[in-house]
């Protein structure tokens, strides 16, 4: 089995990083703000199974003001365009949130060349095992996960319907990370995954957008455009909590 196979999966998505991150002053297009986020999600999932099978500490926390800052940005990016089409939204605090969002474009902008040098830093510091544990280890790593997504939709809560998105994705991030010999024996679901993906993320848009505008707008709550917002996430979470627990991930 090829040797270093986490180690160098993890330079790639460090990599990856740094093109966003070079790329995202001149063009400013949101999709390298979703990629350097998309690829610090795949460095915690490989980081978090290591730490379990070879039980050791493998830890990402230094990423951490590069991936929360990129997540406001982000959270602006979806939720401001989905409250603007709704007509019960006045478009003064559309614009005051636009203007809002500019100010965290440049500042993240002007902290670019700070986060790819933290990017050279991280990526020295990585140390991995050269080979990956047994089989076995793996399958019984992916059960529990699994298990323990699976135990989130006991109860009909968007905090845990929330942190099963965060628990499918981190499952499908390390499973991509592995060979195609080895994915053969964990036997995914996955094309009933990559549907559930599709379903908790437009359920997902709706909660962060509610979200978004209700702490500090909270005198809106009672107007048109934030009663049409509630509703809409009210039915996207009741069929999608329907649709999740009569479906399995294997």
């Amino acid at each position: 089995m090829e040797k270093n196979l986490l180690k160098y999966y993890i330079f790639k998505r460090l990599e990856s990083v740094g093109k966003h991150l070079s790329a995202y002053p001149n063009d400013r297009k949101p999709k390298h703000i979703h990629g350097l986020r998309l690829d610090i999600k795949m460095i915690k999932a490989v980081f978090s199974f290591a730490g379990k099978v070879y039980q050791q500490k493998y830890d990402a926390t230094r990423l951490r003001p590069l991936f929360r800052e990129a997540g406001k940005i982000r959270v602006s990016g979806i939720s401001i365009p989905m409250l603007a089409s709704d007509s019960g939204i006045p478009k003064k605090l559309i614009s005051r949130l636009q203007k809002k969002e500019d100010l965290l474009v440049r500042s993240f902008i002007s902290n670019c060349s700070k986060y790819t040098f933290l990017i050279r830093d991280f990526r020295k510091e990585i140390s991995l095992p050269e080979k990956l544990p047994g089989n076995n280890i793996i399958k019984k790593y992916f059960k529990n996960e699994i298990k323990k997504a699976t135990q989130l939709l006991k109860l009909k809560d968007r905090e845990k319907m929330h942190r099963y998105r965060m628990k499918i994705k981190k499952i499908m991030y390390l499973y991509n990370a592995l060979p195609p010999e080895i994915q053969k024996k964990i036997h995914l679901n996955e094309a009933e995954i990559k549907k559930q993906e599709k379903k908790l993320g437009k359920w997902h848009d709706t909660y962060s957008a509610m979200k978004f505008l209700s702490p500090g707008y909270l005198l809106m709550e009672e107007s048109p455009g934030f009663s049409n917002i509630k509703e809409k996430e009210k039915k996207q979470f009741n069929a999608l909590f329907a649709y999740l627990r009569k479906k399995s991930l294997r």
